[in-house]
């Protein structure tokens, strides 16, 4: 018979993970509880960490209304855990690969790194402590009433098993150089399975590279004119831009193109009578700037001007005859 607590708990752990939109399966084989406490506090912001009997979890993803939510039972882990969260699962990947802590090393642990003991006094105390450390390769001496390192000492190689021995004196000095943290096999979100090797991809290069292929697609439609609408904005412009250009050089008089249009003609007209000596430029020159007209004159001297005015008006009617006459043969 099925104890009572057992039915109870699988009751809860189905409705907790009904409620969270991302559910994580983890292996907890190799984390110490120092660690996984740590882990804990670092995260419990956005998840929670349920650790539990294999059997209670088993049943609880079994009992559970997501669609393909079984498929977390697949990882089969050593020391199984759940995470559920509200975050979305890589977002919550990122977090658990960012809570890693240090750890000493186990027998058989592989060195992530070269790992050297330093010179120096160490807080040991005389004793058979200083046979396991000349045993590891560690050139160790007494100093007063504390051991000492004479020199640097390799004690191991990135890459190499760590020895029990090793492991055991590192410990004594205090080294710790392993990271560990929560593996996360998998996680379900909206009825998806994201296996670890998906969720560890480079967020940021992902963005970088959808922002160039969104970019070299639309150059893409926009230079084979596949009209979408991302580029209608831009093609329309252009149109526009390019049948402006066509009536205003073909001289196709329009509400938008004649204004255009008569600009272009006195500018042809303004360098065309540019290259005419003065005198033969007649009224070509009319549309360049012209001096302010003095203020007429008062009293007895107001005839003058006018019988003055007269002459001018003749003389530049005469001008204007001779330049014509020049232009026009």
């Amino acid at each position: 018979m099925v104890q009572e607590w057992k039915i109870k708990k699988v009751k809860e752990l189905t409705e907790e993970i009904d409620a969270s939109p991302v559910v994580g399966m983890l292996d907890l084989h190799g984390l110490g509880a120092a660690q996984l406490q740590k882990i804990r506090t670092d995260t419990r912001d956005s998840a929670k960490i349920i650790v539990t009997k294999k059997g209670i979890i088993k049943r609880a993803i079994d009992s559970s209304k997501k669609e393909n939510i079984k498929d977390l039972e697949k990882y089969d882990p050593h020391i199984p855990a759940l995470m559920l969260s509200k975050d979305n699962a890589f977002k919550l990947y990122k977090k658990v690969e960012s809570s890693k802590t240090e750890a000493y090393a186990k027998a058989g642990n592989i060195a992530p790194r070269d790992i050297t003991v330093p010179a120096g006094e160490t807080n040991l105390p005389p004793g058979p402590v200083i046979s396991d450390l000349q045993s590891a390769g560690v050139k160790a001496m007494i100093q007063g009433d504390k051991i000492a390192i004479r020199e640097d000492s390799h004690l191991v190689k990135e890459g190499e098993k760590i020895s029990a021995i090793k492991a055991n004196v590192m410990m004594k000095l205090g080294i710790k150089p392993m990271e560990v943290s929560l593996n996360m096999m998998g996680a379900h979100e909206k009825d998806i399975i994201f296996d670890k090797s998906t969720l560890a991809i480079n967020t940021e290069e992902y963005l970088t590279n959808i922002r160039t292929a969104y970019t070299q697609g639309f150059n893409l439609a926009y230079n084979a004119d596949i009209f979408i609408k991302e580029i209608m904005p831009q093609k329309l412009r252009e149109a526009h831009t390019s049948a402006m250009n066509l009536a205003i050089n073909a001289e196709i008089a329009s509400n938008d193109t004649i204004a255009p249009i008569i600009q272009k003609a006195n500018s042809e007209m303004q360098s065309l009578a540019s290259q005419l000596p003065e005198g033969a430029r007649g009224s070509a020159t009319a549309a360049q700037p012209q001096a302010a007209p003095a203020p007429a004159p008062t009293g007895e001297a107001e005839a003058a001007p006018k019988e003055e005015k007269k002459e001018d008006k003749a003389k530049t009617d005469e001008e204007a005859a001779e330049g014509l006459g020049a232009l026009f043969g």
